[in-house]
């Protein structure tokens, strides 16, 4: 699968064209955190965070610039080394000013390069807070959701030793729904509509604020 290029989907290419026209920003960062205020066993911790890395194959996204254009290709799942960060003495608010920096950070080089960075900071009494970085060209407002939900699950599993065998639907399904919807008479029609509505509509007229 690591070798295989796929073209990038509609809103994948507006996000890519976003991060050529502010180079070296964080305007495509999506950052999240999850706040545990229980103990927690930090290696389960990890393997759930993994497990997540290995379900959803988008996360495992790169950007590939080619001569034919840019692409992506999904790398095979390999085990990922995901930091602790020991920090007792501090305080919540302390450990948010520190994710608030580390997301102020761009994805640097954004091609070919991992597109997500999962961390885990450890709070006095075995409480934690996971804080959850990934480009927009990979995840949105409804992947932190989906992310919530099968940390809690993934946990349970792992933590009781049970098999997790249902995976999410591959993000490969919607590539090629996508693909077919851009090759069927559907397009075409959708297509003459859009065309035409949008030439119907006036030009725009600025006026100067005074």
């Amino acid at each position: 699968m690591s070798g295989e290029l796929y073209q990038l989907t509609g809103p994948q290419k507006n996000i890519y064209l976003r991060e050529l026209a502010y180079p070296g920003t964080s305007i495509n960062i999506v950052s999240f955190t999850s706040v545990i205020d229980k103990e927690v066993d930090i290696d389960v911790c990890k393997k759930v965070l993994n497990k997540i890395i290995e379900c959803n194959n988008i996360l495992r996204s790169k950007i590939v610039k080619t001569e034919d254009g840019i692409f992506q290709k999904i790398e095979d799942y390999t085990l990922v080394d995901i930091p602790v960060v020991y920090c007792p003495q501090k305080t919540k608010e302390e450990v948010y000013k520190e994710i608030d920096l580390n997301t102020s950070v761009p994805f640097s080089p954004f091609e070919n390069n991992r597109l997500f960075d999962f961390k885990i900071y450890k709070l006095a009494n075995n409480h934690i807070i996971i804080n959850y970085k990934l480009h927009h060209i990979i995840a949105d407002g409804w992947s932190t959701k989906v992310i919530f939900k099968q940390f809690n699950t993934f946990y349970y599993f792992i933590s009781h030793n049970l098999d997790i065998a249902n995976f999410p639907p591959s993000y490969l399904d919607y590539i090629n729904t996508e693909k077919e919807y851009l090759l069927s008479d559907s397009f075409v029609k959708d297509k003459i509509y859009w065309e035409n509505y949008i030439k119907n509509i006036p030009e725009m007229l600025s006026f100067k604020e005074n």
